[in-house]
């Protein structure tokens, strides 16, 4: 039946059950509704999404069961996530292994938060990216078991990108060899995207000092293989000069 037609009952109990008492009292803290109130549907469905926050859950189920005058029993059936068993890293020879596991921070018998692993791991691949592996991809395979959750992580480190080339499109009042003696990266240098980034803002700088005050620098890379060919995008806009000069005051001489 539509839930909303219970809107205003009286919560006359709120059972938790599917996880041990510690953290059934940790759950029923969290939630909004509260035994004696008037229910809301509205303040039900936000109790869901409140569960998770906590990470001591991966399924939530809550179901009101009407039980005449006495208004109705909020029944909230959980699934508790697992806990943090033991947990291994294969691959990670550039960063390695024991490196690798310390940054994820899995603390064994703590809830398993998957979604901080799954950010972590990503980090990982960053970390990668940032010394010029940009092909190194992190999975992770989670095997549940009651004495705690068996977490396998395995590094596919790939092989090091490195850039090729370097070329410039758009340039017409700026030559390219002005443009280059300005920037730190070059053919050979492992491609890393924030070295990627700071060299177009030493571009960009390089065209503002000879002039060009709207210009725009666009980056994009090309990768095949472990190759890198990165090519900058460059609009120019006029050359500015300077027109008149004053000087107001007291006389300074020369």
């Amino acid at each position: 039946s539509d839930v909303a037609t219970l809107d205003g009952q009286r919560v006359a109990k709120i059972c938790v059950h599917g996880v041990d008492p510690k953290d059934a009292d940790v759950l029923r803290e969290r939630l909004a509704e509260r035994e004696g109130a008037a229910f809301t549907s509205a303040r039900a469905m936000a109790d869901i999404p409140a569960l998770f926050a906590t990470h001591l859950v991966e399924d939530v189920r809550i179901t009101a069961v009407p039980v005449g005058s006495r208004g109705i029993i909020l029944d909230v059936a959980v699934k508790p996530s697992p806990r943090v068993g033991r947990v291994t890293v294969r691959g990670a020879k550039v960063l390695g292994d024991a490196a690798v596991e310390k940054s994820l921070r899995l603390q064994p018998g703590a809830p398993l938060d998957r979604t901080k692993l799954q950010e972590a791991l990503r980090d990982v691949e960053g970390e990668y990216a940032e010394r010029g592996y940009a092909h190194a991809h992190v999975t992770v395979n989670i095997a549940n078991d009651p004495a705690g959750a068996t977490i396998a992580v395995n590094v596919d480190e790939g092989a090091a990108v490195h850039v090729k080339k370097v070329e410039f499109t758009g340039l017409s009042l700026v030559k390219a060899a002005d443009l280059r003696s300005a920037m730190n990266l070059h053919a050979g240098d492992a491609y890393v995207p924030d070295q990627v980034e700071r060299n177009t803002l030493l571009i960009t700088s390089a065209l503002y000092d000879r002039g060009h005050l709207q210009a725009t620098v666009k980056a994009t890379p090309q990768i095949v293989g472990d190759d890198a060919t990165v090519t900058f995008d460059v609009h120019e806009g006029p050359a500015f000069r300077v027109g008149k000069l004053r000087l107001k005051g007291e006389s300074l001489g020369d």
